[in-house]
This record gives structure tokens, C-alpha cells and sequence, in this order.
């Protein structure tokens, strides 16, 4: 399996962001998962009802850009400042790794490709984060940024309760994001 460019891509800009973060702060490339909402449209739209954002949501079908990444999107608590965000959408259950790994997979394709940009962009290195990492980037050290999922902030910066990405395989994940970004000619690490 590769990174995936999404099938389709569209943009739903919603009032849910504070403006004017500006680049260079991303050091927390963050994954989610949303429980409960299959399609990226249907939860762009439920976000702007619930008071929550994301840069982007992908169903496997495709990704709905929603917070512009120069912007701060809301959805990792006192780490928004540090962090760009993907939600993954999941039925009313959380996925297994082997459902992420086989019938989900499209979705883990997309976010590859997701990571693979946003860290070519921002000029991240595409690895996991540690839970010193995660609070070296909270204190301002971006150079020590990465691929994290909430769960690992939750766990790092004891801030809040959230536990998801659950069973997902961000080793594949981001192993496919580097081959992608090797694929383009960019570097994985700076």
C-alpha cells in the first residue's frame, strides 16, 4: 500500500479558527478520529454546529479542507497553537488496527498523503513524536515536532481526555508518508 492523493477534494471554511497564527508554529502534525460520523462533509458540518475545527477531514472518499493551516483550527485543547489537524472519520465504533490495515485503508492512504504535504510544507520531520517531544514543541522547541494522534497529546501534556486515534497503525501510516514524499523527491527529515 502508498499514500493516496485524495479522490476528491473540497473546502468548507468554517468561523470555528483564531486567526493570524501564521506559518512556522506547526511543530504537533495531529491525527484524529471522530466516532460517530462516516462522511467528511457531514462532520465539516456538524464541527461548525459543535464548536470544534480541523485543517482537514477525510473519509477515504475525500478530504474536506475546512481551517486554512496559517490559521489555529480547535481541536487539541492548549495544544492548538503547535498543531495542524486531520480528522479520520469512524462509525460508532472505534476502528481495529486490522480494520484500519484492510477495510479502512483508504482513509490511512489519505492521511499518508496528508502527512507527507503538511510535513514537506512546514518542513517537519516525518516521524512519530515522543512525549518529550510533544512537550519540548509545547515549551517552543518546534525542531522537536513530529506525527502525533490525540491520544498522545492527552497522555504527554495531561490536557483533557481524549483517546483517540484507538488501535490505529501511525508506524504504517507514516511509513507510507515517507515513501510518498520520496516518491515527490523531498526530503523525510530536516
Amino acid at each position: 500500500m502508498n499514500a493516496m492523493i485524495p479522490p476528491r477534494q473540497r473546502v468548507r471554511w468554517t468561523g470555528n479558527k483564531s486567526a493570524g497564527r501564521g506559518p512556522g508554529f506547526e511543530g504537533l502534525i495531529t491525527l484524529h478520529e471522530s466516532v460517530g460520523m462516516l462522511g467528511a462533509w457531514d462532520l465539516a458540518c456538524y464541527c461548525e454546529q459543535a464548536g470544534v475545527s480541523y485543517h482537514a477531514i477525510t473519509d477515504g472518499d475525500e478530504i474536506v479542507y475546512t481551517v486554512p493551516r496559517s490559521d489555529r483550527a480547535w481541536h487539541l485543547r492548549n495544544g492548538n497553537p503547535w498543531a495542524t489537524g486531520l480528522c479520520l472519520t469512524s462509525p460508532s465504533r472505534p476502528y481495529s488496527r486490522d480494520e484500519w490495515l484492510g477495510p479502512q485503508v483508504r482513509k490511512m492512504q489519505i492521511a499518508a498523503w496528508w502527512l507527507a504535504v503538511v510535513c514537506n510544507d512546514t518542513r517537519m520531520d516525518m516521524a512519530e513524536c515522543s512525549d518529550q517531544n510533544i512537550r519540548d514543541v509545547l515549551r517552543g522547541v518546534r525542531s522537536a515536532g513530529g506525527v502525533i494522534n490525540h491520544a498522545d497529546y492527552t497522555r504527554a501534556a495531561r490536557d483533557g481526555t481524549h483517546d483517540d486515534i484507538r488501535n490505529f497503525p501511525t508506524d504504517v501510516c507514516v511509513g507510507w508518508a515517507r515513501d510518498y514524499a520520496r516518491s515527490q523527491g523531498w526530503p523525510t527529515e530536516y
